[in-house]
């Protein structure tokens, strides 16, 4: 579509001399239409905008949904997964980033922010979704997070949760969503800094100085002391210490969520605080305060709409950190190596479970990321410890390794529907890599005190040989039957000659 508005214009413009019409304001005018959602003249004309964003929004991302597209990060791009029920039309030929680049082009950066929007309300509703889960379980979680040094406890409980799989389904189609944005930011990006350099340069300076009032850190929470230490020598009281230390986060809070909307605007990434989701979180805080400020707030024993939104935040890490074992039993989510992708797009919960957990504690309680996350690392890392002494190649026994133990050994392990495959299980180690190398606040030296990076890294070795030996049996298949189809050929033709 683009090679073909610029092979016409550049043929106007050629004409331009003989019809004397200027052809640039001429498609200036048009181009400028298309990038809003709606037209100027005519109310039921589709401009490119609608048009386009209705087909990603409503038809390639639900494709990606189902599972007939995988998302690969290595690749930059949507990947088809072959399967009967996939589209005709190749996700690679809509998704990599030079046809992002030309949609870029075409609607221009107002475009892109629509087509944001409508994919940000998918997000939304999701997000919604996922809160529900949450007071669905939440005595379970509640207990589970007091059951933190109780092993047997944890495990208990953890059965116990209802919904695991819509939660785990939730985020993947959060971090699908979160993936195909991210990807039209780098082409946005890539197409601003063509077009207007000075300006991404000027929002690049001002995201640099966001980072160094922030300490470099989206909020820190040592403000909080700072000050209060700064208001008790003012002698001013701690009450009052505390109260300027709140204020000057929330402002500091605002001008990031500004900065963030503004790089957004410009293809340019702001450390995972989405300015979009921050907005609907806070929507959706409102509606909470609004509701709950009507009959409900009467009750004695209601509880504040702030401290509960909270309070379903620090219970969803829970619910996540007791959910990533549950993946390692789920079926058809085989990593693969040359995409360093699931291919049921699983790995696309560590987008969905990182850029939550920023933008809620940002939200609700600004200056908390840092201590949340550090939980989170915790919780999910001895629930995955505990994992790998469910797996299914750890409790061989020694006869069977020695070969001296039965053939129904092997088959019972096989056959268990609560056995965990070591497969599954690296690539959930990998998944959590991935949400530790993804989070702002997070670091390797805190990854290695909880999980040791040695699992991580025999989990790749393992998952590299897995893909390495089935890529050999396939080429190895298709050979044989090469020389199957060359056998009977030549037979064939022998037969003609020699009745």
């Amino acid at each position: 579509m683009l090679r073909r508005a610029q092979a016409v214009m550049e043929v106007l413009i050629d004409l331009e001399d003989l019809v004397r019409i200027d052809v640039v304001a001429v498609f200036s005018s048009v181009f400028e239409q298309h990038t809003h959602p709606s037209s100027d003249t005519s109310k039921n004309v589709s401009t490119l905008t609608t048009h386009y964003s209705e087909w990603y929004a409503d038809d390639f991302i639900q494709q990606a949904y189902l599972g007939h597209f995988v998302y690969s990060p290595l690749l930059m791009t949507f990947v088809t997964m072959p399967s009967p029920d996939s589209p005709r039309f190749r996700a690679e030929e809509y998704s990599d980033l030079n046809e992002l680049r030309a949609l870029a082009e075409l609607i221009g950066p107002v475009g892109m922010k629509y087509l944001h929007g409508r994919i940000m309300d998918q997000i939304g509703s999701r997000v919604d979704e996922v809160k529900k889960l949450v007071i669905l379980n939440r005595p379970l979680l509640e207990e589970l997070r007091g059951a933190f040094d109780d092993p047997v406890k944890t495990r208990k409980l953890a059965a116990q949760l209802q919904r695991v799989d819509m939660l785990l389904s939730y985020l993947r189609e959060i971090g699908i969503g979160l993936a195909f944005l991210s990807l039209c930011r780098e082409a946005l990006g890539d197409v601003t800094q063509l077009r207007a350099p000075f300006l991404v340069e000027t929002a690049k300076i001002i995201r640099t100085h966001m980072r160094r009032q922030g300490k470099g850190k989206l909020i820190p929470s040592a403000i909080f002391e700072t000050e209060a230490e700064e208001g008790g020598e003012a002698g001013t009281g701690a009450g009052t210490g505390n109260s300027g230390g709140s204020e000057r986060v929330v402002r500091l809070l605002e001008a990031q969520l500004l900065t963030s909307g503004l790089c957004a605007a410009m293809g340019i990434s702001c450390d995972g605080l989405d300015a979009g989701l921050c907005e609907l979180l806070r929507l959706t805080q409102r509606s909470s305060s609004s509701w709950n400020g009507g009959a409900g707030s009467t009750a004695p024993t209601a509880e504040p709409p702030l401290n509960l939104q909270y309070h379903i935040a620090c219970l969803f890490i829970v619910f996540v950190a007791n959910a990533l074992p549950q993946l390692a039993r789920v079926s058809g989510c085989a990593y693969q190596v040359n995409l360093a992708a699931n291919e049921g797009n699983t790995h696309c919960i560590a987008y969905a479970v990182t850029t939550l957990m920023i933008c809620m504690f940002s939200v609700l309680s600004p200056g908390d990321l840092e201590e949340r996350s550090t939980e989170f690392l915790a919780l999910a890392s001895s629930n995955l410890l505990r994992l790998g002494l469910e797996t299914s190649s750890s409790l061989v026994s020694a006869a069977e390794i020695s070969g001296a133990g039965d053939s129904t050994a092997s088959s019972r392990h096989t056959n268990n529907p609560n056995c965990v495959s070591s497969e599954n299980r690296d690539s959930v180690y990998l998944l959590f890599d991935e949400i530790v190398r993804l989070s702002p606040v997070l670091t390797a030296n805190l990854q290695e005190a909880c999980f040791p990076c040695a699992l991580i890294r025999s989990a790749y070795n393992h998952l590299a040989n897995v893909n390495s030996r089935l890529q050999h049996q396939h080429a190895n298949s298709k050979s044989n039957a090469g020389l199957t189809h060359h056998h009977h050929r030549h037979g064939s033709e022998v037969s003609q000659y020699h009745p």
